[in-house]
Order: C-alpha cells, then structure tokens, then sequence
C-alpha cells in the first residue's frame, strides 16, 4: 500500500458546504493530508468569515439553500479577487463543467460522486498554479 505523505507546504483552506457529513469528511482527509482546514455549514457565515481572514483555497458546495456558488463567489469577489475557488457538486450531471466554469469566477469544477481522495490532487493542482502565478505576477 502506498505511504500518504504529508504535504511540505502549510496549505490553507476553508471547506463551505451545507452537508455537515460531506464537510467533516473532506476535512477529515484534507487534515490528514497536512491542510490547515476549517469549515462551514452556512455560506453567509462564510462570507462574513472570508472578509477578515484569508485562505490559500476555498472548496465550495454549488446547491445550498441559503444561497447557490454563482451568489457567494460574487459576494466574495467584492473584496476577494484572488483566492481560487474549487466548486463542487453532487449534481454534476445536472451542470455541464466546462459551460459552469465559462459563467463563474471559479478555478475549478469538482464532482463530489469521484469521492474525497481525487480532490486532494485536484486542489494541490490549484494550488500549485495559484503559487506559480504570484512568481509571476499574473494579475
């Protein structure tokens, strides 16, 4: 069996997703993986959240009852222009990935039905693009 490193970067991350099952799950494996990771259950208290303190990735459910992904990106992106935003969703089959991602200010689509372990390469993935464009200084 493969020995699961722990990452050599403190990676931050907050997790928003109204499944508190799905949340504490996510978290679960994203700590064990070394991410420094806190979580809410309500998008509005994560938007309060979001404006005093800073995370390297946010994961973000898409269907929540108080407000959808497309709502709290825009209410992010009101003071926050940097921070990817990895979507996700139960419901892919119901959004098509590459015309969701033409319409909102996210760095990414994930599809909650692979499971938990995939998204920590895809958020590594972000993470390591966001890290290249700041030596860059993309804008």
């Amino acid at each position: 069996m493969l020995e699961l490193k722990k990452l050599e970067k403190d990676y931050s991350l907050i997790i928003i997703d109204d499944d508190p099952g799905f949340t504490e799950m996510t978290k679960l494996v994203m700590a064990s993986r070394g991410f420094d990771t806190i979580s809410f259950t309500n998008p509005e208290e994560a938007v309060e959240h979001l404006k005093t303190n800073d995370y390297d990735l946010i994961l973000l459910d898409y269907f929540m009852p108080e407000m959808n992904g497309s709502e709290f990106i825009d209410k992010l992106r009101e003071y926050n222009k940097r921070t990817p935003v990895i979507i996700q969703t139960g419901y892919a089959n119901e959004i098509k990935p590459i015309d969701f991602l033409e319409g909102v200010d996210a760095q990414g689509f994930f599809d909650k039905t692979d499971g938990v372990d995939p998204l920590v390469l895809y958020s590594l993935t972000v993470l390591k693009t966001a890290e290249l464009c700041k030596r860059q200084d993309c804008n």
